[in-house]
């Protein structure tokens, strides 16, 4: 089987209940049934990145400041995916203060930052 695409998260899938090998004019050759399911599918490269990019409003030390993250990753996010970002030491949220965030992409998302 050729041109199959892996799934989109590291999560193993489901086990293949089963396996139906067909004639190209649709005769039944065999057919396998597992009700508990053979081996799951399983992606080990996770949603790496290959294309990033920071930028910050402003260069000015001790200031509140904005910085645009853009990225892609390699496969596409899942639904239930997240991003996290390790920011340096010398960034500082303050306490009682909201940090917004704002979140373009290229497909429908949930806005939880």
């Amino acid at each position: 089987m050729s041109n199959i695409g892996n799934p989109g998260s590291v999560a193993p899938s489901e086990g293949f209940k089963s396996l139906v090998i067909l004639t190209p004019n649709n005769y039944l050759i065999s057919e396998f049934k597992d009700p508990a399911g053979a081996q799951p599918i399983v992606n080990t490269i996770p949603a790496e990145i290959i294309d990033a990019s920071l930028f910050q409003d402003s260069l000015q030390a001790n200031i509140e400041n904005n910085f645009t993250i853009t990225f892609s990753p390699i496969n596409a996010l899942p639904a239930t995916g997240s991003i996290k970002l390790v920011y340096p030491a010398q960034i500082s949220l303050k306490d009682g203060v909201d940090t917004k965030c704002f979140v373009t992409t290229n497909k429908l998302f949930s806005e939880n930052c």
